[in-house]
C-alpha cells in the first residue's frame, strides 16, 4: 500500500512496455487485498478500548506489526484460529486451531469472474475444525462449510457458468452426463476436477 513503491513499479512496467501485454489493469487481482489504513484504524480503536472482540485467522500481527500486542491487551475477547503456535496465539484468550489448508474446503475469485474451488487433499491430522464451520455454528447456521460452499455455488456460480464453452466440452466428454441436460451435480464434478 506504499504509493511510492507503486509509482516506482508502474514506472518500470511502463519503461518495459508491459501494459496491455503482460499486465492487464482492466482485470485486477483480488489477491492480497490488505488495507494498511483500515488496519491502523483498528489498532487505534483497540488502543482506545472501542473493540470488544478480535478473531484472528492465520495471521501473526503481534510478530510483525509494532504496537499490536499492546493494543490487543486492551481487547476483552481474543480468539486465535491460527493452525500453529505463534506470538499472536500466545496473546489470545482462546486458541481454536483451524484445519490446515490441505485439510479444508474453500473457494476464491482471484480475478473478477474467475472462480476456483479448494478441496481437502488429506483428512484432518489433529482434532481441529475449519474456522468457517465454527463461525457458522456461532451464527446459528447449520451444516458444514462444505455444505455452505456447495449451496453458494449452486445458487450463484452454476447459473453463470452453465453455458460456458469449457463446461459444454466437459459435458460432451463426461461419461456420466452424456446425452442429458446439464445439472448442478455435473457442474460440481466439473468444478472439482478443474
Amino acid at each position: 500500500n506504499d504509493a511510492n513503491v507503486q509509482q516506482l513499479v508502474n514506472g518500470i512496467n511502463q519503461m518495459l512496455d508491459n501494459y496491455g501485454k503482460t499486465l492487464d489493469i482492466a482485470n485486477h487481482s483480488n489477491l492480497r487485498g490488505g488495507d494498511d489504513k483500515a488496519f491502523a484504524a483498528l489498532v487505534a480503536d483497540m488502543n482506545a478500548g472501542n473493540v470488544d472482540a478480535v478473531l484472528l485467522i492465520n495471521v501473526n500481527p503481534v510478530y510483525n506489526y509494532a504496537g499490536f500486542a499492546e493494543a490487543l491487551g486492551k481487547v476483552k475477547l481474543k480468539v486465535s484460529f491460527n493452525d500453529s503456535k505463534d506470538e499472536t496465539g500466545a496473546a489470545r484468550d482462546y486458541r481454536l486451531p483451524s484445519n490446515h489448508y490441505l485439510e479444508s474446503w474453500g473457494d476464491a475469485e482471484p480475478n473478477k469472474g474467475s472462480y476456483s474451488l479448494m478441496q481437502p487433499s488429506i483428512e484432518p491430522l489433529w482434532k481441529t475444525r475449519q474456522y468457517q464451520t465454527v463461525l457458522m455454528k456461532w451464527a446459528g447456521i447449520g451444516g458444514t462449510f462444505y455444505d455452505y460452499i456447495r449451496e453458494y455455488w449452486k445458487a450463484n456460480v452454476f447459473p453463470q457458468a452453465a453455458g460456458s464453452e469449457e463446461f459444454k466440452a466437459f459435458l460432451k466428454n463426461d461419461m456420466y452426463s452424456a446425452g442429458r441436460a446439464a445439472s448442478f451435480e455435473d457442474f460440481w464434478r466439473f468444478a472439482l476436477s478443474n
